[in-house]
C-alpha cells in the first residue's frame, strides 16, 4: 500500500489484492548495506553468497508474488532467488563481478496437494506440461498493454544492486501491474559500465480466463 507524504507517494511496506482468482502480494523492506552486515547471516538467507562476495546492496525482505487459488500455481520474484541465480552465474563465469547480467527469471512453483487433487478429478496419472515452461509462438499482446484502463494493483520493488561512484552500477528490480483483464510482471536487470549500458527484461503476462501464462 502507498500513502501520500507531502507531494510523494511512499510505500507502507506491503501491498495485496485478490482479483479474478489470483492473489497478488508485494513486500518492500529496507535495504541492507552488505559492507556493514553479518555476511554469515546473509549467506544463510541467500545461499549463493556463501561462495561469492555479496553485492553492495541487497533487499532480503523484498518480493512480489502472484498465486492462483484454483491450481496452486505461484510466481515469485524475490531477492534470495535473484541473488542465488546471479551468484551462480558469477561463479560459473569466474569474473567475480556483479556488474553483469542477472539470469534470474522468477520462480514458478506448484501446490502439490492441489495438483494431485486436479489429477484425481480429471482421472489422470500425470500432466507433463502443467506449470512447466514450454516453447510457444504466442506473443504478449502489446496492443492490450497500451490500452488506458484502471490499474487495480501496482507495485515496484528493488531486489539487489551493486556499484560505486565512477565504477559502474547494476540493479535487479521487479514491477507488477494488475488490470481488469490481465496482469503483467516486469523483471529488469540494469547494468551500466564504462563500456555502455544494458537492460535485460523478463516479462510474465496472463489474461484472466486463459489456462496459460506467457513469458518472454
Amino acid at each position: 500500500m502507498y500513502e501520500k507524504v507531502g507531494e510523494e507517494w511512499v510505500s507502507k511496506g506491503w501491498n495485496e489484492l485478490d482479483h479474478k482468482g489470483w492473489l497478488f502480494k508485494a513486500v518492500s523492506r529496507p535495504a541492507v548495506n552488505t559492507q556493514n552486515a553479518d555476511r554469515a547471516q546473509l549467506a544463510q538467507e541467500m545461499s549463493g553468497l556463501a561462495q561469492v562476495p555479496p553485492p553492495s546492496t541487497v533487499y532480503p525482505g523484498n518480493s512480489i508474488h502472484a498465486i492462483n487459488h484454483d491450481t496452486g500455481v505461484s510466481l515469485t520474484f524475490d531477492a534470495p532467488g535473484a541473488i542465488n541465480a546471479w551468484a551462480a552465474e558469477i561463479q560459473r563465469a569466474g569474473h567475480g563481478s556483479w556488474l553483469s547480467p542477472c539470469p534470474f527469471r522468477g520462480t514458478l512453483e506448484t501446490d502439490r496437494a492441489k495438483f494431485r487433487a486436479m489429477l484425481n478429478a480429471a482421472k489422470r496419472i500425470e500432466a507433463t506440461e502443467f506449470a512447466r515452461p514450454v516453447p510457444s509462438r504466442m506473443r504478449i499482446p502489446m496492443d492490450l498493454l497500451s490500452k488506458k484502463e484502471h490499474i487495480h494493483f501496482y507495485d515496484a520493488v528493488p531486489l539487489a544492486g551493486d556499484g560505486a561512484p565512477g565504477g559502474g552500477q547494476s540493479e535487479v528490480s521487479c514491477k507488477i501491474r494488475v488490470m481488469d483483464d490481465f496482469f503483467l510482471v516486469l523483471l529488469r536487470c540494469f547494468v551500466a559500465t564504462a563500456e555502455g549500458v544494458s537492460m535485460r527484461d523478463v516479462r510474465w503476462f496472463h489474461r484472466f480466463g486463459d489456462k496459460f501464462v506467457l513469458q518472454d
